[in-house]
C-alpha cells in the first residue's frame, strides 16, 4: 500500500508568487518577461516603438504590437493600457522620452484585462502612484490578476501581477482629470468587461473625436462556444454601438487588429471616419465564421461529449507537464475535491491551493508525466459527469512513484465552457490475479 506522502493524487494548485505576496513584490516580478514557451508571440508584440503624437494632447506610448495612449494636461494625465508586465519598462522610456514625467499621471485605465494589456498596470501604477480604473466586470479580474471562467480564454490565459485598489466604473460613467473627461463604453465579448473608450482632442480650434475600440475577435481556449453565449451577445451589442460612435481617430488594443500603422503611413494619415464602422463590421464578419463554425456537424464543439473530454484532456496535460497555473485556471473558484490520500473534503480552490502549497514545500511534490484512457462521459444538460483512468509518474522527496488511479470529474457549461466544478480521485481497481 502507497503512503499518503507519496500517493498525493493527480490535482494541482499555482504557486500565486505576486497574488498570494503579504507584502508588495518586488518591482522586477513586476516586469519579469513570460518565457517564450508560455507565449510565442511577446517578444514580436514588445518590440520597441518611438513614441510620437496622434492628435492635440494624445500620444501613443507604446509597443509596436500592444497599444499604451497617453491623454495630458497641464493639471495631470490619463494613461490607457500597459501592455505585458515587461511592457512597463518601454513605456516609461516612451513617456520620458516626450518630455512627461510619470509622476504627472492621475489615472490609469484599461481597455480589457489580459496579460498583454493590463500586464504592466501594476508596475506602472507604483511608478506613477495613479489610481485605476475599469468596468465592474474587469477590476476584479485587474485585483486578481487572472480571469474568471466567463472569460472565452480562461484556460488558456496567463495570469499577471494584480492592480491594487480598482475603481470600477458603471457604463458610460465619465472619468475626468483636470479639463480631461473620457467616457467607457462596454463592449463585451473578447472578455465580459472589455471596455472601449472615448474622448475629444484638440489642435487649436480644430477638435475631434478619439476611439480605443477594445478587440472584437473571437478568440477562445478549445471546448468554448460562443453559440448562444453572453460574449456573443457582447460582440453583436460592441458591433452596433461602434457603429454609432462618433470617431475621427480609431486605436485598438493590437493596433495591427484595425490597421493602425498603414493608416499612419498613408497620406490621410489616421483621421479616417470611416475607421470604425469597418472595424466593427470584420468583428461581425469573424463572429459569423465563428458561429458557422460551430454549427458544421463536423466542428470542434459541435459535440458535447467531445467537449467535456477535450476540457478533461487540457486539465490532464496541464498537470502532466507540471504546469500547475494553467492547470488550476481549469477548475471553479468553488469546485469541491475528494481525494483518497486526504482525511477532509476540500470545500474550494483555495483550500486546496493550501494542500498543494504544503505539498510542494514539504515534500518537494513534482509530477513528470501524466496519462489518461478509457474516458466516460455521462451528460446532464449542462452538467456532465467524465470518468477515466490516470496514471502519474511523481517526483519527492522520498523518490520517484507511479500512481495508477480513477477519477471523476464533474464539470458545468458555464458561458459556452464546460469548467470543472468538482473531482473524485480514488485508487485504481486492481486487476491483477
Amino acid at each position: 500500500m502507497r503512503s499518503n506522502r507519496a500517493a498525493l493524487g493527480v490535482l494541482c494548485v499555482p504557486l500565486l508568487l505576486v497574488a498570494g505576496c503579504a507584502t508588495p513584490p518586488p518591482a522586477e516580478l513586476l516586469t519579469a518577461a513570460y518565457p517564450a514557451q508560455q507565449c510565442a508571440s511577446c517578444a514580436e508584440w514588445n518590440a520597441p516603438q518611438e513614441p510620437f503624437r496622434i492628435f492635440g494632447d494624445t500620444w501613443y506610448v507604446g509597443t509596436h504590437g500592444l497599444a499604451s495612449i497617453l491623454i495630458t494636461s497641464p493639471d495631470g494625465h490619463v494613461l490607457i493600457d500597459g501592455g505585458l508586465p515587461n511592457s512597463a519598462p518601454l513605456i516609461l522610456d516612451n513617456i520620458r522620452a516626450l518630455g512627461f514625467d510619470i509622476a504627472d499621471v492621475r489615472l490609469i485605465l484599461n481597455s480589457h484585462p489580459h496579460y498583454d494589456h493590463a500586464g504592466g498596470l501594476a508596475a506602472l501604477q507604483r511608478a506613477s502612484g495613479a489610481r485605476v480604473a475599469a468596468s465592474a466586470p474587469s477590476a476584479a479580474v485587474l485585483e486578481h490578476g487572472r480571469p474568471g471562467p466567463d472569460d472565452p480564454q480562461f484556460a488558456i490565459h496567463l495570469d499577471f501581477p494584480p492592480v491594487a485598489d480598482v475603481r470600477a466604473l458603471a457604463e458610460g460613467e465619465a472619468v475626468a482629470v483636470g479639463p480631461l473627461s473620457l467616457t467607457p463604453h462596454l463592449t463585451a465579448g473578447h472578455t465580459p468587461g472589455g471596455t472601449t473608450w472615448t474622448w475629444r482632442a484638440c489642435e487649436a480650434d480644430d477638435c475631434l473625436d478619439l476611439v480605443y475600440a477594445d478587440s472584437q475577435t473571437p478568440v477562445s481556449a478549445d471546448g468554448f462556444r460562443f453559440t448562444g453565449s453572453p460574449a456573443a451577445a457582447g460582440f453583436e451589442r460592441g458591433s452596433a454601438l461602434l457603429e454609432r460612435l462618433p470617431c475621427d481617430i480609431l486605436i485598438t488594443p493590437h493596433p495591427g487588429a484595425s490597421s493602425f500603422w498603414e493608416r499612419r503611413a498613408s497620406a490621410a494619415g489616421l483621421i479616417d471616419r470611416g475607421a470604425c464602422k469597418r472595424y466593427a463590421e470584420s468583428a461581425r464578419q469573424q463572429l459569423a465564421r465563428r458561429l458557422a463554425a460551430e454549427a458544421a456537424p463536423s466542428a470542434p464543439g459541435a459535440d458535447p461529449a467531445a467537449e467535456v473530454i477535450a476540457a478533461s484532456r487540457a486539465i490532464v496535460e496541464a498537470f502532466g507537464r507540471d504546469d500547475s497555473e494553467a492547470y488550476f485556471r481549469l477548475f471553479d473558484p468553488e469546485a469541491t475535491f475528494i481525494f483518497h490520500t486526504t482525511p477532509q473534503r476540500l470545500e474550494s480552490r483555495a483550500a486546496y491551493e493550501a494542500e498543494w502549497a504544503a505539498w510542494r514545500r514539504d515534500l518537494g511534490f513534482r509530477v513528470r508525466s501524466c496519462t489518461s484512457r478509457e474516458p466516460r462521459v455521462q451528460l446532464l444538460g449542462d452538467v456532465a459527469i467524465l470518468t477515466h483512468l490516470v496514471r502519474t509518474e511523481i517526483t519527492t522527496t522520498e523518490g520517484d512513484a507511479t500512481l495508477e488511479e480513477r477519477e471523476t470529474i464533474v464539470f458545468r457549461r458555464t458561458g459556452g465552457r464546460w469548467i470543472a466544478v468538482h473531482e473524485h480521485l480514488s485508487p485504481a481497481p486492481d486487476t491483477g490475479g
